[in-house]
């Protein structure tokens, strides 16, 4: 077969263009995406929804019920029946396509409108007078607001107690919540499988060790961070090493818990990196804090040492109240996520999206507590050195 030439030039471009992306990597084993970066449509943060959604007061809003992200990975925003917010939100849905669209482009899903009962208001005003009224106990382990079935889930260790507490709680609602009448259907119950406790490890087998109160302890970092009154250092938990403590990675010394809090709503601590040392709790070079709330139904990392390194998990709560088996103190206002973490993961990051091509992980939280299903994680926003 004879070959034109046009046809011989058109074969030798290909060539040389298919060796000069070799050589920088383009379309070669050399050049490797990170896995993040296809993660980040599932990661939503309540803030940007509500911006894409064009309404930066919808959490203030008397008619809202909520927003979650649902298994087929839409947008569902909720709103008590009948009310005009809820026809606003339909007209609003329908004129901008069925898609919520960041600026940034971040955020592109599909949206819905759903209808419900009680208002986002109700429903955590209910759960904070559950909280105060001090029904976080022996026999009641947790709350949290469900937006998809529009009600306070109430976390039990046995199932056959909840006829009696549901009486208890209903009376409570209908007594001391502002326009809320006949309220069964308020509160739903789940079997928590086992107690929630703090997921430090007395086994040796973590990234960091201190000593604590009865031994050593074994725990995590979350992120590198800059103190306006320490200096440089990073953050980690604080239901570990006491203030003054010294950390080490194995046997080398790195630094010194200079502050600590362990108060219900913060368990995080400060390290004070030693002259010189460079440790990076993280896997990339640049890491930055995020105070952004992931949206119920978003996924996101966690990462202690023993997560093998990072575990992709499902938002469950944002808003989650729960008691400590270990000390009885009552947390509340955390983010709970469907995966259990080992031992040695407290004070590990709960983690965001990465920035500048993969080269800034952000860092959203810090692992406190888990169960065998679960693991509750302090919101960025509540430390502060």
């Amino acid at each position: 077969m004879k070959m034109s030439k046009k046809w011989f030039r058109s074969i030798v471009v290909v060539l040389l263009l298919s060796a000069l992306m070799a050589s920088i990597g383009v379309g070669s084993s050399a050049f490797v995406t990170p896995k993040w970066e296809a993660d980040t449509t599932e990661f939503m943060y309540d803030e940007e929804i509500a911006a894409a959604w064009g309404d930066s007061a919808l959490f203030e809003s008397d008619d809202f019920a909520g927003v979650y992200i649902n298994k087929g990975r839409q947008v569902v925003f909720v709103y008590v029946d009948g009310s005009k917010g809820y026809k606003d939100a339909v007209s609003r849905c329908k004129s901008m396509g069925g898609m919520l669209v960041s600026d940034d482009g971040n955020l592109r899903q599909p949206m819905l409108v759903h209808g419900a009962t009680y208002s986002y208001k109700q429903l955590n005003e209910a759960q904070q007078i559950f909280v105060a009224k001090g029904y976080l106990n022996s026999e009641i382990c947790s709350f949290s607001v469900d937006y998809e079935n529009n009600c306070i889930t109430v976390g039990l260790l046995d199932l056959s107690k909840c006829n009696k507490i549901q009486k208890q709680l209903v009376a409570l609602v209908e007594e001391t919540v502002v326009g809320v009448d006949s309220v069964k259907e308020i509160v739903s119950f789940e079997k928590d499988e086992d107690p929630i406790t703090y997921c430090t490890s007395a086994n040796g087998y973590s990234q960091l060790n201190a000593t604590v109160s009865g031994g050593t302890g074994y725990f995590s970092g979350a992120v590198r961070y800059t103190s306006s009154t320490y200096g440089d250092g990073f953050i980690t938990t604080g239901h570990g090493p006491a203030v003054n403590a010294i950390v080490y990675v194995g046997s080398q010394r790195i630094g010194v818990v200079k502050a600590k809090y362990h108060n219900g709503t913060n368990d995080t601590a400060f390290v004070k990196l030693d002259s010189g040392n460079t440790f990076v709790p993280t896997d990339t070079a640049a890491e930055e804090t995020d105070s952004s709330v992931p949206a119920v139904g978003s996924t996101i990392y966690v990462r202690g040492y023993n997560t093998n390194p990072k575990v992709l998990t499902t938002v469950l709560s944002n808003t989650y109240s729960y008691n400590n088996a270990q000390d009885g103190i009552t947390w509340s206002d955390m983010i709970r996520v469907d995966v259990g973490v080992p031992g040695g993961s407290s004070g590990g990051g709960a983690l965001g999206r990465l920035l500048d091509l993969g080269r800034t992980r952000t860092v959203i939280g810090v692992i406190s507590a888990t169960s065998s299903t679960s693991t509750v994680i302090i919101k960025r926003a509540k430390f502060s050195y």
